[in-house]
């Protein structure tokens, strides 16, 4: 396999994945972020969190003269990380019959557990969502767009069902796995951001 190739499916594959799993992590972190303390630049990505995963579509969207809430275009943004997170199982080549069988033998239990794993995420997404048709409740004028609220929650509760159809439950699990972990060394940079905001230093830093 040629350098430019393998170059083509990393960019294909694995870098759409590595997206995925940051942009859930982040929607993760943004449903307990009421009850944490985020440093400024943290905070400013959960508050506008909706709005940053609807821009793509609103402005697609916008050049058919169609307009998409914002909550339709989160919805449609999560679709794809989770198909994205499964990016990498359309690799050909999955193994020999005796790896399959192992893992045959095994699915029950692997599936079980990614399923557990998967219930903080679909707990923060619909929470994002509820959250978002809330605001949207309270700052709009204009009744709000049953049809695109519903399809939107449509959309959010599928999500899930198409990575557990096409994700192998042993991946998934390391799929979830990668997301809690990066979720750990968000909050750990944000842990140093606040220590650096609190005791000055980008102050001095921005005076210099």
């Amino acid at each position: 396999m040629t350098t430019s190739r393998r170059l083509l499916m990393f960019l294909r594959r694995d870098v759409l994945t590595a997206i995925s799993i940051l942009a859930l992590a982040i929607n993760l972190i943004g449903s307990f972020g009421p009850f944490i303390q985020l440093a400024n630049f943290a905070r400013y990505i959960v508050d506008h969190w909706v709005e940053v995963t609807s821009f793509l579509w609103i402005w697609l969207f916008g050049l058919l003269g169609v307009h998409v809430p914002p909550l339709l275009g989160f919805a449609l943004t999560m679709l794809c990380f989770h198909i994205g997170l499964v990016a990498s199982s359309f690799r050909s080549g999955s193994g020999g019959s005796d790896a399959v069988l192992g893992e045959e033998l095994s699915r029950p239990r692997d599936r079980l557990l990614s399923v557990l794993l998967y219930l903080p995420l679909m707990a923060s997404t619909l929470m994002t969502a509820f959250g978002a048709l809330a605001h949207e409740a309270v700052t709009r004028s204009d009744p709000p767009n049953n049809f695109a609220t519903a399809l939107s929650f449509i959309i959010v509760v599928a999500s899930p069902l198409v990575v557990f159809r096409l994700g192998r439950p042993q991946m998934l699990i390391r799929r979830f796995l990668t997301i809690y972990v990066v979720v750990a060394v968000i909050l750990l940079l944000n842990f140093a951001a606040r220590l650096l905001d609190s005791s000055g230093v980008a102050n001095s830093l921005k005076e210099g």
